[in-house]
């Protein structure tokens, strides 16, 4: 039997994988993974993908039949990126505008459903973080952070 926290990660993926309006570069592939891969481990042929790793899972109990949790989670979105140059002052499209719109287009997936299809009370709680720092060559990569608050019944996983 799956726990709660697994099925929110498949409602997340699910939400994640559902075509919106508004996105630029829609994911070919989305995958929950423990931790980040190198490059090496991107498929071959995929050029927009979202990778899903959760951190910590806090919860509380709130009333005396069940238990609201929150679970951090972090979305990995990477575009293959060609530009005729490597140089950040010649690259067209300028990495930082590609990015932006990755990680735009996360959240835009989020606001659109964002109890992942009633599995959970809400995938945009607590504060929400962007981080565009990471580099891979022929790569943008743009890392999305929240939480997802969701309820389970004290007796089960």
């Amino acid at each position: 039997m799956a726990s709660k926290s697994q099925s929110v990660v498949e409602a997340l993926k699910t939400t994640l994988e559902t075509t919106q309006t508004g996105i630029v570069y829609e994911p070919e592939l989305v995958q929950p993974i423990l931790y980040w891969p190198d490059e090496t481990a991107i498929p071959v042929g995929v050029d927009t993908l979202y990778l899903i790793s959760v951190g910590e899972e806090s919860g509380r109990q709130k009333q005396s039949c069940d238990v609201t949790e929150r679970l951090d989670v972090a979305i990995l979105g990477l575009r293959r990126y060609t530009s005729a140059s490597e140089d950040p002052f010649k690259e067209d499209p300028a990495r930082i505008f590609v990015a932006t719109d990755i990680s735009k287009d996360i959240k835009i997936k989020l606001e659109a459903d964002p109890k992942l299809g009633a599995v959970a009370l809400d995938a945009l709680d607590g504060v929400q973080s962007v981080k565009y720092d990471y580099y891979l060559p022929k790569w943008v990569i743009a890392e999305v952070r929240t939480s997802v608050l969701f309820r389970r019944d004290k007796d089960t996983r």
